[in-house]
């Protein structure tokens, strides 16, 4: 026997990698949950409004600078910018670019309500193609999260689309008490 003491049984510096790696996945499986249960419910309730509803919605073409009130929501976009050249950590892809969005979310209703942008927002081009949230550089991100009665909220949010595309609307669609989706011509 040796007269040396025992050293404990510590963590190899791979099985740390490892272990936060796996801890990585499990945390963002987690908000990929919470983000599909956000968007089933925004979803589920942006669809009890009626045809007829939707459809006028979709005839309200509003344009840049215009903050729009619908049933104690409020939405506006004050800038669009393009960037075709990104930076060192994001570049969109060969031919594409990035189409940054200044957007105001004013939440005048009585209760708390989600702002899940990555299920709420998008775009659409003259051909029907939809474009989601891709990330780009901004200086202002708008984050997700519960917007409390009476505040608003504003940032900015990417997306990446052809070089090409032509006729962008931005859709808004908060699924909150049938409002239907807020629509507003890019160009």
């Amino acid at each position: 026997m040796s007269d040396t003491p025992l050293k404990s049984k510590g963590l190899h510096s791979t099985s740390r990698v490892q272990l936060i790696v796996v801890m990585a996945l499990v945390v963002g499986v987690g908000i990929g949950a919470v983000a599909v249960g956000f968007a089933g419910n925004s979803r589920q309730l942006a669809t009890t409004a009626s045809p007829a509803t939707r459809q006028e919605a979709v005839s309200d073409l509003h344009k840049v600078g215009d903050t729009i009130e619908k049933s104690n929501v409020g939405f506006g976009v004050a800038r669009v910018t393009t960037d075709e050249a990104g930076d060192a950590v994001y570049k969109p892809n060969p031919g594409n670019k990035f189409v940054v969005v200044d957007i105001s979310v004013d939440n005048n209703t009585s209760s708390q309500r989600p702002v899940v942008p990555v299920t709420q927002v998008y775009l659409k081009d003259q051909t029907g193609n939809t474009y989601f949230i891709s990330p780009a550089p901004m200086q202002n991100p708008l984050n997700a999260g519960n917007l409390v009665a009476g505040d608003n909220l504003k940032g900015q949010l990417s997306f990446e689309v052809p070089k090409d595309a032509k006729n962008l609307k931005l859709y808004f669609d908060p699924g909150w008490d049938n409002v239907s989706p807020f629509v507003f011509s890019l160009n």
